[in-house]
């Protein structure tokens, strides 16, 4: 039994394996042609109906995936694509995300750049909801180059708006614009009517931020009809930025009238987006009408709803506006509480920011560095050599010197001052040679990353041709070199996993080096995960049980994060019940607080219980289980860098119990019964 050390694909794997189970039931007495009809008919209704009935597209998307699976690969990943824009439109960004990836690294395998570009967007977009702007413009930035490259413009139209509203939100109003008027004109070149009204009211949208009240609305006013024949999103965005203006020049009466439209289309096409800021405006015109009951219910519904999706866009306006509404009925207790959530959450955006910026600006100069990485790949492979054989030398060395100092200090006490200062030497080149051998492992690391880029140029080259292969044999009906060409992009997924995973499990030892120690408290930790989890566990029909309060612990979060995850969502994916259930309680004893973790999944032989915590170790083969071998050696990995032991306690048929040991030294709070 093998955990994945990535929940995304985690829940890639189970998806498809549940959907093998489905494509039993599909009509096998459909014709090929018959059968791509009908995927293509299913394909259209789910994007058709994206914006006007999320529930209808994802269903409709299910059975487009259901008859594409072990048939064609390209529209299975379409399909998939849309199942995760439908999580999207409802607000489940978590679940969303999972499967973004997860699709994403189905693409690059494939080699089907137009779907490909399409996941980036998309992630794009997950970002954007979530406030992350930087990886939002990160990943649209993606999908505009491949789609360049492919020649896709009307595809592009959509990464150039989002970039410059992006832009917008980062106060670039200049490069804002510099998107949105290319939008704009390539739009009214090419006809694509669609994208040229979104460029007139995202330019609207820029100007709304320069406080240019009159220009917007006239932008604005000129799109909204044209909006009402072109897309239902469009529509109820044109209206709530109208209603925005409105409420800027004091036009209450108007500014309700069109919040009220807007909110209306958001909860009939469940557009999440609408539904915030069309409340978000109506919130702040009863504030100042002095309406404030009025403004504090819907102000605090949309902080529910923002909850509840767990959706960060516009969270700060929105608690600026619950300030204003408690500062002003006199309760200053509420409204200071208000001000420290602010100023916490301001705190906590520079942090991620930070982490952000970072993150794009290494992107950014990548393929700058590429030269630069592969010189420095020889030098550090031929440094590592001579270090390794230095340090070596040195620890010789100072061994036979501290057996030549101890017998010269037995032979005669006349030499203590001598001795004590070659010791001193000899310590100071220890040192030395400890920094030179952090070096080498800093170094070391460096080719570890680079390494793994080498390692996946020559898979997409691999999986590329195979992808070239298998256009031009699409009228080729031999099924040998179909299955063939099968193999090898199935193989070129299950190398791209070990190349990632090998890669998360080498990052360990850097966050065990890293002075990140916090309190974490489990019982947070496992309600997070059951909520980021909670689509998965309800397609599987499957129960997480606390028995009593776990513990709060002194340890980094995201492996903790990861150990859990590892351990929750292996519960459930090795399990063949109907209703997977998976019991988690503690014991101490005087050195230990333990942690169970037990399910009613398939059960591992005693043989193998510690075969399963080494890495690469496999008990089952890909066409039961995929994965890579490392996810439970990973969990290992955590526990040990913390003292702690990790067991298991199964057998065939009759589940598992993973007894995590924590230190009591670890413990901050201990658990008390539920």
């Amino acid at each position: 039994m093998q955990n994945n050390t990535s929940r995304f694909l985690t829940l890639f794997i189970f998806f498809a394996a549940a959907n093998l189970c489905l494509a039993y039931s599909t009509d096998i007495t459909l014709s090929k042609k018959e059968r791509h009809v009908k995927i293509n008919e299913y394909l259209v209704i789910a994007k058709s109906e994206l914006k006007t009935d999320t529930h209808v597209s994802m269903e409709a998307a299910r059975e487009a995936k259901k008859l594409s699976l072990g048939f064609d690969e390209d529209k299975l990943l379409d399909a998939n694509l849309c199942i995760a824009q439908a999580y999207q439109q409802k607000g489940s960004l978590d679940t969303a995300l999972l499967l973004i990836n997860d699709a994403l690294a189905h693409s690059k395998v494939v080699q089907n750049d137009t779907l490909r570009a399409e996941a980036y967007h998309i992630l794009g977009a997950n970002y954007q909801y979530t406030g992350s702007r930087e990886l939002a413009i990160e990943n649209y930035h993606n999908a505009l180059k491949i789609n360049e490259s492919l020649g896709l413009n009307m595809s592009a139209m959509k990464q150039l708006n989002n970039i410059g509203l992006l832009y917008r939100e980062e106060e670039e109003y200049d490069l804002a614009l510099e998107y949105l008027k290319k939008c704009l004109k390539i739009s009214k070149e090419k006809g694509y009517k669609k994208y040229e009204v979104y460029s007139y009211g995202n330019i609207g949208y820029v100007l709304m931020k320069q406080e240019k009240w009159e220009e917007a609305c006239e932008r604005f006013e000129k799109t909204l009809e044209f909006s009402q024949h072109i897309d239902t999103s469009a529509f109820c965005t044109i209206n709530y930025l109208i209603a925005d203006v409105k409420l800027h020049q004091k036009k209450y009466s108007e500014a309700k009238e069109f919040a009220h439209k807007a909110l209306d289309i958001a909860n009939h096409t469940d557009y999440a987006l609408g539904k915030i800021y069309s409340q978000r405006v109506l919130g702040d015109v009863y504030l100042c009408e002095k309406k404030y009951q009025k403004a504090r219910i819907i102000i605090r519904e949309t902080l529910d709803y923002l909850e509840k999706k767990s959706v960060n866009l516009y969270l700060e306006d929105v608690l600026n506006t619950l300030y204003d509404i408690e500062y002003e009925t006199g309760n200053y207790k509420k409204a200071l509480k208000i001000q420290q959530q602010l100023a916490a959450r301001k705190d906590s955006l520079n942090k991620i920011k930070t982490k952000e910026k970072i993150s794009n600006s290494e992107y950014k100069y990548q393929l700058l560095k590429n030269e630069q990485e592969n010189q420095l790949l020889t030098i550090s492979n031929d440094s590592s050599k001579k270090i390794a054989g230095l340090a070596s030398t040195i620890a010789c060395l100072l061994l036979s010197l501290v057996f030549l100092s101890y017998f010269a200090y037995r032979k005669s006490n006349n030499h203590n001052e001598i001795l004590e200062k070659k010791i001193a030497e000899r310590t100071k080149e220890l040192e030395n040679s400890n920094i030179d051998l952090a070096k080498s492992n800093e170094e070391l690391e460096r080719f570890a990353f680079i390494a793994s880029h080498d390692l996946k140029t020559p898979l997409r080259d691999i999986v590329s041709f195979t992808g070239l292969l298998e256009r031009e044999l699409t009228s080729n009906d031999n099924e040998e070199i179909h299955e063939y060409l099968s193999f090898i992009k199935k193989g070129g997924i299950r190398l791209n996993s070990l190349i990632n995973n090998t890669l998360e499990y080498s990052k360990l030892s850097h966050l065990g080096k890293e002075n990140q120690i916090q309190t974490i408290d489990l019982n947070v930790i496992v309600d997070e995960l059951q909520k980021s989890m909670s689509d998965y566990i309800e397609e599987r029909n499957a129960e997480i049980i606390k028995l009593n309060n776990l513990p709060s612990i002194q340890a980094n979060h995201s492996s903790i994060v990861l150990l859990f995850q590892n351990i929750l969502e292996n519960s459930i994916k090795y399990n063949i019940s109907n209703a997977p259930i998976t019991k988690i309680f503690t014991k101490e004893d005087q050195d230990f607080l333990s942690v169970f973790v037990k399910d009613n999944g398939i059960g591992i032989d005693k043989e193998y219980h510690d075969d399963i915590f080494i890495m690469f170790s496999r008990l089952h083969n890909q066409n039961e289980y995929e994965g890579t071998g490392l996810g439970l050696s990973i969990c290992k990995k955590i526990v040990e860098q913390l003292k702690g032991e990790i067991h298991i306690q199964s057998k065939i048929g009759n589940g598992s119990v993973f007894e995590i040991r924590f230190p009591r030294t670890l413990i901050s709070i201990l658990p008390q019964m539920l």
